[in-house]
């Protein structure tokens, strides 16, 4: 009897590729990871690497403030020059001078405008390395019951990239002229540990919750930049 030999089954799928197979592997080490709540597959696209400036110019008469402190009156911005440019750094951070000022809440802000300061003293700015009149703290203290007062010079604005904005500001209590705190820095966003910082300042106080949301949009805008340099300089002030 001659017999036949058994023909091997037929595959039900056709075989699959070695790179398909990965493919395979990798859907089903994602979906599992997503199930069991897997972070360390989650990829940050826009993680901050490498050091964060911080500001190291800076003068405390000392480690906490003065309790006596407790309404600070804010003169209008000064600057340093007159390009055009800077000028045009006066009209876009003077608010945002004021609002991340207010956000320290170490004492209460009395913003004062350049025409009320005209009509308290005759000058529409002051800046704290000018030689003031004799009794112009005084004026002041006494017109707005103020305990302090705060001196701002927008000292560099490039609004093109880099960015770099610079800032002298003066914190001097009126009762005797001292200064309580003060600082002078420039924060220029072509130095790499100047962007990580304003890129991690994004991350901490601005972050939106869209997908595409990216930290180096802090870096094209002059006014979110300014909110980073101001906020860094605004968290050396004494503690309270």
């Amino acid at each position: 009897m001659n017999s036949t030999p058994l023909s091997e089954p037929k595959l039900a799928f056709p075989p699959i590729s070695r790179r398909a197979s990965l493919r395979v592997a990798l859907c089903i080490l994602l979906g599992g990871c997503l199930l069991s709540g897997c972070k360390s597959v989650i990829f940050n696209h826009d993680a901050v690497v490498g050091p964060l400036y911080k500001p190291s110019n800076v003068y405390r008469a000392s480690v906490t403030m003065p309790p006596t402190v407790r309404r600070v009156a804010l003169l209008p911005l000064v600057c340093d020059g007159s390009e055009a440019t800077i000028e045009e750094g006066r009209a876009a951070l003077q608010d945002v001078l004021v609002a991340e000022l207010n956000k320290t809440k170490a004492f209460e802000v009395i913003p004062l405008s350049a025409v009320q300061l005209v009509s308290l003293t005759g000058k529409n700015r002051w800046g704290s390395d000018e030689v003031l009149p004799q009794g112009l703290i005084k004026t002041i203290k006494e017109s707005v019951a103020c305990d302090a007062i705060l001196f701002p010079k927008l000292t560099q604005f490039r609004p093109y990239l880099p960015i770099a904005i610079g800032w002298n500001l003066k914190l001097v209590e009126c009762k005797d002229g001292r200064i309580l705190w003060s600082t002078d820095e420039t924060f220029d966003s072509g130095d790499g540990a100047v962007a990580n910082a304003a890129r991690q300042y994004y991350h901490d106080h601005l972050n939106q919750p869209e997908p595409l949301s990216d930290s180096r949009s802090i870096l094209s805008s002059p006014r979110r930049f300014g909110q980073y340099t101001l906020q860094s300089l605004f968290s050396t002030l004494p503690a309270r």
